[in-house]
């Protein structure tokens, strides 16, 4: 009986082998697919709350094989494409014959105002080598407050200015 079981045991060491090496020499290849950028300094920051419907977006990019061309990032808002413009950031000096494109800030503000929510941002960048890195994160426009009601504003002092000039009963200072 125990040698009825040797070749199962055989056949299930090879295929135990076989799929670790099989894991052992594609693992570079799922970290080499992965993201190359990183990003950072975004604005607004992730989960922040705004009262303005038109927030300046930006983010900070840095990929090892650089990024260069409108083509090679893009930006949406709630799934919406937006201009977005690159401003490439020089560490050390800058050689026009090699340039350095690996570091840079985008930046964006939407055409049309956003309705108060959550909305979600999306940047996607294609690197030099081809690859593609993308980054999400989502800020809340806070509804504006409603207008206190004129009736509940109160009487006093403050119903003698008109137009930003005091009536002469105001200004009148007694001794």
């Amino acid at each position: 009986m125990g040698t009825s079981l040797a070749p199962v045991r055989r056949r299930v060491l090879a295929g135990a082998f076989i799929v670790g090496i099989a894991v052992a020499l594609l693992a570079p290849v799922a970290a080499y697919a992965a993201n190359t950028a990183s990003f950072t300094s975004r604005t607004p920051a992730s989960g922040a709350q705004l009262t303005s419907t038109r927030p300046s977006i930006s983010v900070t990019v840095y990929d090892r094989y650089g990024a260069h061309g409108s083509g090679a990032y893009s930006m949406t808002v709630d799934g919406q494409a937006v201009s977005a413009s690159a401003t490439y950031l020089v560490t050390g000096s800058w050689n026009p014959l090699h340039p350095n494109y690996t570091r840079f800030r985008l930046s964006a503000r939407p055409a049309t105002a956003l309705a108060p929510g959550t909305h979600k941002i999306v940047v996607r960048v294609r690197d030099l080598k081809n690859r593609i890195s993308t980054s999400s994160w989502s800020f809340v426009v806070k509804a504006p407050a409603p207008p206190v009601p004129r009736h509940l504003l109160g009487a006093g002092p403050c119903e003698r200015v008109q137009c930003g000039r005091a009536s002469p009963l105001h200004l009148r200072h007694r001794v």
